[in-house]
């Protein structure tokens, strides 16, 4: 009778993946919120400005 011989077979190494496209939302989130210029309305002021058409809201 004959032995029965098994070979192994390997798969060939894989090919990295390709590279994504960017992303201009990831990358502006990596960065960060913009800096406040410091010039510029306080949130108390900007707030203000939006309930200043309000009739009734602010009278004192």
């Amino acid at each position: 009778m004959a032995a029965e011989t098994t070979t192994t077979e390997t798969s060939p190494p894989r090919a990295p993946a390709p590279e994504r496209p960017s992303n201009p939302f990831v990358k502006a989130a990596q960065k960060g919120l913009p800096k406040a210029d410091p010039g510029g309305p306080t949130p108390a002021e900007l707030e203000a400005g939006l309930w200043a058409d309000v009739p009734g809201y602010n009278e004192d």
